[in-house]
């Protein structure tokens, strides 16, 4: 019973493990330095950051010619505006790229100063 026991433990173990890997791999944050004013535009209003980080969702996904919702924007700070987002999965298979790609593709906009 006991090496049954330690070996269901030790699958759970190695499935968990897979898990995060596979996690791990459908999301890659990146942050962003906008040259914006943060009270003007973001500020401490509830209300003002959420429709700030939703249309930050609308402009990257028009930029990468993707959903909306690949893009979390986990947090918005000083700094001009400094936007943390999370760049995940298409789990409708509507656009196959993974995360990462994507990721290269919005560092490469942002190098080519004619995009």
């Amino acid at each position: 019973v006991e090496d049954k026991a330690e070996k269901l433990i030790e699958e759970a173990k190695a499935s968990q493990a897979k898990s995060e890997a596979l996690a791990a791999q459908d999301t890659v944050g990146v942050s962003l330095v906008l040259d914006e004013d943060f009270n003007e535009k973001v500020g401490y209003d509830k209300d003002k950051r959420l429709n700030f980080a939703n249309e930050l969702r609308l402009d990257l996904a028009a930029a990468l010619y993707t959903s909306e919702d690949r893009f979390v924007v986990c947090g918005l700070q000083p700094g001009s505006v400094v936007a943390h987002v999370n760049i995940i999965q298409d789990y409708s298979g509507a656009d196959p790229r993974e995360p990462k790609a994507l990721a290269k593709l919005l560092t490469n906009q942002v190098v080519d100063k004619s995009s």
